[in-house]
């Protein structure tokens, strides 16, 4: 009988590298599918952080614990506005909330006379902003340091 010497690759060595690039394949496009996944989250967290200035900017007293839209915010200050503009902004809702903590203490002494300890004594204001879009929410804060009237001795 004649021993056959041709070079040529297996069955099996064919079904392992078939086995093998399939695997490598599968996971590059769970990589792919991961880096579209979080490029859409990060962008539609930049847009609504970027929309949450609005508020921050045409804030006021009566916005405070209310729900509106981001064109509420605005209507007041801008009268002509694209109508597209103004339904792209009605459709992100915002709850506006502004509470002021005060009588924080800086750590003055206990034997400290009353006009010291209210000197060491501030108030710290904060806004939070919520605005949801569908099932995107994004939450904003501002802290106000209010700058009182300074005594000196």
């Amino acid at each position: 009988m004649k021993s056959m010497n041709k070079r040529a690759f297996t069955l099996i060595e064919v079904l392992i590298a078939t086995v093998i690039l399939a695997v490598v394949g599968t996971g590059l496009l769970q990589i792919s599918s991961n880096y579209k996944k979080n490029f859409e989250f990060l962008k539609r967290k930049s847009i609504l952080a970027y929309l949450s200035s609005i508020p921050f900017t045409h804030n006021n007293q009566k916005y405070h614990n209310s729900d509106k839209t981001l064109y509420q915010f605005i209507e007041d200050s801008y009268t002509d506005i694209d109508d597209d503009l103004r339904r792209y902004l009605d459709q992100y809702k915002v709850h506006y909330e502004e509470e002021e903590i005060s009588s924080i203490s800086t750590g003055g002494d206990l034997n400290d006379s009353q006009d010291t300890q209210d000197q060491n004594n501030f108030s710290i204001l904060f806004n939070k902003i919520t605005i949801t879009h569908g099932k995107d929410i994004d939450f904003s804060y501002k802290i106000i340091l209010p700058i009182g009237d300074v005594k000196s001795e």
